[in-house]
This record gives structure tokens, C-alpha cells and sequence, in this order.
């Protein structure tokens, strides 16, 4: 029985149809929307290809996936730009954006949080505790 996308197709793995799943992906397409398409195959199949590594499917997944983060920090501009909207689904859209983006790519697009911190003189941070400060006030 065929298993695929829409278009019913048996999710044979070729390098054409990997390359062309890697492009759409890398121009912002989600793997949902691109497997949506006809002729392509299910999104486990190509799931399966990635976790598999066919061909070396594994990296240019990964890297056409970060590709696809820049693609959403160029709409999110584009979004905040646009004065024509509706403010609330606009704000949808960019939060939205913004938490997939930290999610796929933490290091590129996830909050940093930056814990070294030099006391007033430049020398470590101290801490004391309640007991300790109530004891060098009397």
C-alpha cells in the first residue's frame, strides 16, 4: 500500500527529492508544509532519512533547518515593519517566530544569560548572608 504525502507517493529516497526538500526547507518552507506537496513523501519518512543520516541527509537537514531560522529573523523585520496589520496576530506571529528560533537555534537566537560578575573594585562578587550583614552592623 503507498504510504506518502498528499500526492500518495511511495517515500523512496533519491537525491533529487532530498535536495529539493533541503531547498524548500532552506527558503523557510516548514517540513509539514513542503511534505504537504505532492509527490513528496510523509513527514516520518523524511524524519526517518535525518535520524538514518541517508546519503549524509542528516547534516544538510540540520543545516537547511538554521538556514530556515534566518529566513524567520528576516520575516520577524519584516512583520515589526509593517504598519498594516493586525497588532495582536502581528505580535503572534513575531512571538512566535522568535520562540521557534531560540528553540532550534539557542546558540544564534536564544537568550543570553551572562553570570560572571565583577565586584565595584573588579574583584568577585561576595556574597553574605542576612546573619552574616547583621553581625558587621553591630
Amino acid at each position: 500500500m503507498p504510504r506518502g504525502g498528499r500526492g500518495g507517493n511511495q517515500p523512496v529516497y533519491t537525491p533529487e527529492l532530498a535536495a529539493e526538500i533541503i531547498d524548500r526547507i532552506s527558503a523557510g518552507e516548514s517540513l509539514r508544509s513542503v511534505c504537504r506537496a505532492e509527490r513528496m513523501p510523509d513527514e516520518m519518512s523524511v524524519r526517518r532519512w535525518a535520524s538514518e543520516d541517508r546519503n549524509g541527509f542528516a547534516s544538510q537537514y540540520a543545516a537547511a533547518t538554521l538556514t530556515r531560522m534566518n529566513v524567520l529573523a528576516d520575516e520577524i523585520i519584516e512583520i515589526a515593519d509593517n504598519d498594516q496589520g493586525d497588532p495582536a496576530r502581528d505580535r503572534l506571529r513575531l512571538d512566535t517566530r522568535k520562540w521557534l528560533m531560540s528553540k532550534i537555534a539557542p546558540k544564534v537566537y536564544g537568550d543570553k544569560l551572562d553570570l560572571t560578575h565583577a565586584a565595584p573594585d573588579g574583584g568577585p562578587v561576595q556574597f553574605i548572608t542576612i546573619y552574616e550583614a547583621k553581625k558587621e552592623k553591630s
